[in-house]
C-alpha cells in the first residue's frame, strides 16, 4: 500500500484555487494522494496549508519533506502550483516504483557542480556531461556533477527522504536559505538544492528519469494534445482555468470517461555524452542506476476513473 504527500511549492494563491479545481476531478484517489500547500505565511480560510514564514523555496520544501516523513508517506512528491498534476495516473506510476529503496523520479537534468559560497549550481546539461565534467574538474569545488528532478515534478521515495533529511548538509542549508534571500526571493532553486543535497548523502539513488516518455509537457508542447488522453501526467505552465486547466480537463472528458485508455508505450534512457575519462569518471556513479519510466505491458490497460467534471 502506498501513501503519497504531494508538496505544492506555492506563491500564487489564484493558481493554488485553479489546482484545487483539478484536484476535485479527480476525488477517487484523495484517500491515497495527501494535498499540502507549503506557503509563507497562512492565509485565511485555505485547507491544507504549511506556513514556514519564508519565501526561500528550497526551505520550503524541506519544510514539506520532514512533513512527509513525519507523516510516514511512502512517497514525498514537489511540485509547482502553476502545474496540472494527473493524479491517477501518477499514483499509477508511484506503485511501479520501488518505493522501500532510495529513488529519485522526475524529468532529470544534470548541473556541473555547487558553490557553497553562492550557495547556487553552475552549468547545466541535459545530455552532454563532457562540458559540464570539464567545467566541475576547472572549478574544482566539493560536489559535481549531479543529477536533480525538475521542480515540477519531483518524486522521492521515503528511503531517499530519509538520507537526505539525516545529512548534516540539509541543516546547515536550510540554515542559511532561510536567514539570506537575493532579489529572485525563491533563490536557490529547490529542485537543484534537493538534487546537491541528495549528492552529498553518498548514497546512489535509482533514478527514474521520465524525459522522453510522453508524461510530462510544458504547456501545449508539439505531442502534448496526443499525449493528454494517453499518458500525461505532469503539464507544466499551466496558469488559466479556461486556457489550460479546463483545456486538458476537456480532452480528457472527451476521451476518458468513464474509463480511462492508457496504451503501453516504450522509452529509451537518454544518451548522455561522456567523452572524456574525467567525465566518465564523474558519471561513474549513477552509470547503471537510471531507469526510464516505462509501462512495459503489451496490452491495452483499462483503468477505472470517475467522470471529469469541468463545472
Amino acid at each position: 500500500m502506498i501513501d503519497i504527500g504531494v508538496y505544492v511549492i506555492s506563491t500564487h494563491r489564484k493558481r493554488r484555487l485553479l489546482q484545487r479545481k483539478v484536484w476535485s476531478a479527480f476525488p477517487h484517489v484523495l484517500n491515497t494522494v495527501h494535498i499540502w500547500y507549503v506557503v509563507s505565511k497562512n492565509v485565511y480560510g485555505e485547507p491544507n496549508l504549511l506556513q514556514t514564514g519564508t519565501k526561500s523555496c528550497t526551505f520550503n520544501a524541506l519544510t514539506g519533506m520532514r512533513d512527509g516523513y513525519r507523516r510516514n508517506y511512502t512517497h514525498v512528491i514537489f511540485t509547482d502550483d502553476d502545474v496540472f498534476l494527473h493524479t491517477p495516473r501518477m499514483v499509477a506510476e508511484m506503485r511501479r516504483i520501488p518505493f522501500h529503496k532510495p529513488v529519485l523520479y522526475g524529468q532529470i537534468g544534470w548541473v556541473a557542480g555547487w558553490n557553497t559560497a553562492l550557495n547556487d549550481h553552475y552549468g547545466y546539461t541535459n545530455t552532454d556531461m563532457s562540458s559540464i565534467a570539464k567545467l566541475w574538474r576547472k572549478k574544482n569545488t566539493e560536489q559535481g556533477p549531479f543529477p536533480f528532478a525538475y521542480g515540477f515534478f519531483i518524486g522521492m521515495s521515503r528511503p531517499l527522504v530519509k538520507q537526505v533529511l539525516h545529512s548534516p548538509d540539509t541543516s546547515r542549508m536550510a540554515q542559511r536559505v532561510k536567514k539570506k534571500l537575493t532579489k529572485i526571493g525563491c533563490h536557490p532553486q529547490y529542485d537543484t538544492a534537493i538534487g546537491y543535497l541528495i549528492a552529498r548523502t553518498g548514497h546512489v539513488p535509482i533514478l527514474y528519469d521520465v524525459t522522453s516518455s510522453g508524461l510530462v509537457h510544458f504547456w501545449r508542447g508539439i505531442a502534448t494534445y496526443k499525449d493528454v488522453p494517453d499518458r500525461l501526467m505532469v503539464l507544466h505552465k499551466a496558469t488559466l482555468w479556461k486556457e489550460h486547466f479546463a483545456w486538458v480537463l476537456s480532452i480528457l472528458a472527451n476521451y476518458t470517461s468513464p474509463y480511462e485508455y492508457r496504451y503501453a508505450y516504450t522509452c529509451k534512457p537518454r544518451a548522455i555524452h561522456c567523452s572524456s575519462a574525467p567525465c566518465k569518471r564523474a558519471f561513474f556513479r549513477y552509470n547503471g542506476h537510471t531507469h526510464c519510466s516505462s509501462n512495459f505491458q503489451k496490452t491495452l490497460r483499462f483503468q477505472r476513473v470517475l467522470p471529469v467534471r469541468l463545472a
